[in-house]
């Protein structure tokens, strides 16, 4: 359920930014969906391969015969790129474990009614960002579209 959810947000939330960027779409890749990828698109690498490492977060800064990130200037071919990384729109609590959210980058939690989101996992999500500021928790209409699949506007 929660990589459903996330996907969907993915999905729905690079669609909206890629409107007039310079856009590619990645293909599916085993149990990822196919992926738009646009100059400034967050994006978090699956595994530590091509000059990244497993979880780290960066940006697309340019897209031509393959996918340049920051921050450290990596460059990865097509083919790395849909192997080692995923949008970032929208992660896991479990994905975000041990990682600083930067002063400025928006943290929205999602409350769902799920085993495995107890209060220790909302813990985790809501000691990511370095600025209480920048924590928010998402309305619970956001929650039941996610559980419906964005079907209701």
């Amino acid at each position: 359920y929660k990589r459903q959810c996330r996907n969907r947000v993915n999905e729905v939330m690079a669609q909206r930014f890629s409107s007039g960027r310079e856009t590619i779409e990645l293909p599916a890749q085993g149990l990822l969906p196919a992926r738009l990828l646009s100059v400034g698109t967050p994006v978090i690498a699956l595994r530590t391969e091509a000059g990244l490492f497993n979880g780290g977060r960066f940006r697309v800064t340019s897209i031509d015969d393959g996918v340049s990130l920051s921050p450290g200037d990596v460059k990865l071919t097509l083919s790395q790129a849909t192997r080692v990384v995923d949008l970032a729109f929208a992660t896991t609590y479990h994905k975000n474990q041990g990682l600083t959210i930067p002063k400025g980058e928006k943290v929205v939690l999602f409350q769902v009614d799920h085993p495995r989101m107890d209060s220790r996992a909302l813990k985790v999500g809501m000691s990511r960002p370095q600025s209480i500021e920048d924590l928010a928790f998402a309305p619970s209409k956001w929650t039941s579209l996610l559980s419906k699949g964005f079907t209701e506007n």
